[in-house]
């Protein structure tokens, strides 16, 4: 890494790119100093791939706040401290996304750049850097000097499968594949052994392992960056993401067609057999974090791809950590906690956690999930987290001792169980129950009252519920925040024809919608705002969008 002045400024720059060159500059509280600047995240946006410059400056931009997390040495697969970006601190906070590098319009000279989190307009000239992190006085070891990146396991052949794709959930809320097992090591490998002889398998959150004989109506094929959860099991594995697959299928009946899968990192490219066009991306991460009290010093390489896991809410970057028994599988895994039978008929905490009331033990559909609005998953999960988590919706369930569902309905084909079905103890407290294998313990707020759409904003009116794919439909700029409301994104989007927001949290702006996008019932926007229970902040793959009223 260069360092190129500019008046009081310092850019960041590769020169040439792949090669690994070393310049001390230092983490503190999670910002990264050289002298008396920091690096930020501002200027320069550019619209066509929805990036944003990041440089070294002692002006007032929005700072890049970055955080050291376990990783893997591409070359060597020892361990070493990686720093994975947490949020561009602007007004309000960014959260997540990922830094790389693009040409900056020099031959052979490279610019370091920002891209938010699920960006979908990332072109092939964008490569996704690693930032290491080396206490100051050691020396950085030697590295590979290309580009080409080590891909997780998630884009190889696994056993008598291969990998075709990310792969998306149908927007209904019902699964891709219809049985789940869920481990607290899982792998890609781990779940190719659970689903030996199913045409498929697929792995997300990075614990759950899904297989099935086809796929689901309404599936579909999905940017790569948004597989971006890595597998509980091994760091260097990709295992989805929300709503999301990492699809594998049996070689056996995948050679129909040869297609080109494309790396992040690398403009080069590999042949694979798939039924499908796809494009994956070697991003690779973890949740346990290192904390760092005195300054360290990193170098920044470009072996391999660095991404941030998302959920539904951008106020947390874990995923879920599910420990069970596996009825079906060849490995022996035990639950977080357990209780004998015989306490299921009156375990603690059942009447009542804060507003909520005890519903039943419910069984999932086949298909799906009973609830799908919001998911966290935690090693320590009990059914307070759980509630304080869904606070803002009408049911929470809890299930497999650490995840937790949220959601306003509950799916057709979801029901009433026995309640000796749920019999896993709380993986933060042994004396509660947190659901059962594909069951819920299931709580519904009774005084919760449904939002409404929202019928102006501003200088805005409600437009409808418009699908968000396959392309971005709004794609000019987009904002993400723990806290949005409506009121937030039209001020964000105020020179605009339209605004946008999507999964509680993301905002978006333009003045026309992508070709694809359709209006829809707007029922299917339903997720409330991240900052504000009372407004509707779109679905999954849905928009709830304003449009200008006419003057």
């Amino acid at each position: 890494m260069n360092f190129r002045p500019n008046g009081l400024d310092m850019h960041l720059v590769l020169r040439p790119a792949g090669q690994d060159t070393y310049d001390t500059i230092w983490l503190e509280n999670g910002f990264l100093r050289n002298d008396d600047r920091y690096a930020v995240i501002d200027l320069e946006y550019n619209p066509n791939d929805n990036t944003t410059k990041m440089f070294m400056t002692d002006r007032e931009y929005a700072t890049a706040l970055f955080q050291p997390v376990y990783g893997c040495d591409p070359d060597t697969d020892e361990l070493q401290i990686r720093l994975v970006l947490v949020s561009r601190l602007a007004d309000p906070d960014e959260l997540g996304g990922q830094i790389g590098i693009q040409e900056a319009g020099f031959t052979g000279v490279y610019e370091f750049r920002y891209s938010p989190a699920n960006n979908s307009l990332l072109v092939d000239t964008w490569f996704t850097v690693n930032m290491v992190i080396f206490r100051d006085g050691v020396t950085p070891p030697a590295t590979s000097t290309t580009t080409s990146a080590s891909s997780p396991t998630s884009t190889a052949s696994i056993s008598d499968y291969d990998f075709v794709s990310c792969w998306a959930e149908p927007d209904d809320g019902s699964r891709t594949l219809t049985t789940v097992y869920s481990v607290t090591g899982m792998t890609n490998e781990i779940c190719a052994v659970d689903c030996a002889g199913s045409e498929y398998f697929g792995t997300q959150y990075s614990v759950e392992c899904w297989c099935g004989s086809s796929l689901a109506v309404g599936s579909y094929a999905a940017p790569s960056t948004d597989c971006s959860d890595v597998c509980s099991g091994d760091a260097t594995e990709i295992c989805g993401g929300r709503r999301r697959l990492s699809l594998y299928q049996l070689k056996s009946s995948n050679s129909s067609a040869t297609t080109t899968t494309s790396f992040a990192s690398s403009s080069s490219s590999t042949t694979s057999s798939s039924p499908l066009t796809t494009s994956s991306s070697t991003s690779s991460s973890t949740s346990s974090s290192i904390p760092s009290t005195t300054p360290s010093s990193i170098s920044l390489i470009t072996s391999f791809s660095s991404a941030t896991t998302s959920s539904q809410s951008s106020t947390s970057t874990s995923t879920s950590t599910a420990s069970t028994t596996l009825s079906t599988s060849t490995l022996t895994t035990s639950t977080t906690a357990s209780t004998t039978s015989t306490t299921l008929t009156n375990p603690t905490g059942l009447p009542s956690v804060g507003v909520y009331s005890f519903v039943s033990c419910w069984a999932e559909p086949d298909d799906g999930r009973a609830l799908s609005a919001a998911f966290e998953g935690a090693d320590d999960m009990t059914l307070e987290t759980c509630a304080a988590f869904c606070s803002t919706y009408r049911y929470f369930g809890t299930e497999w001792s650490s995840e937790c569902w949220c959601g306003n309905e509950l799916t057709s084909g979801s029901a009433a169980a026995p309640l000796s079905d749920c019999d896993y103890a709380c993986a933060g407290d042994a004396t509660e129950m947190c659901g059962g294998s594909r069951r819920l313990s299931l709580y519904q707020n009774v005084d919760w009252t449904a939002p409404e759409d929202t019928s102006s904003i501003g200088s805005y009116e409600f437009y409808g519920c418009v699908t968000d794919r396959p392309a971005r439909t709004l794609a000019a700029s987009s904002l993400t925040s723990s806290a949005m409301t409506l009121e937030m994104c039209a001020t964000f989007c105020s020179s605009y024809e339209y605004f946008g927001v999507e999964w509680s949290v993301e905002c978006y702006c333009g003045n026309d919608f992508t070709a694809g996008a359709a209006l829809v019932n707007s029922s299917e926007c339903s997720m409330t705002c991240g900052g504000n229970s009372k407004e509707l902040c779109g679905a999954g793959d849905r928009l709830s969008v304003y449009q200008l009223a006419a003057a």
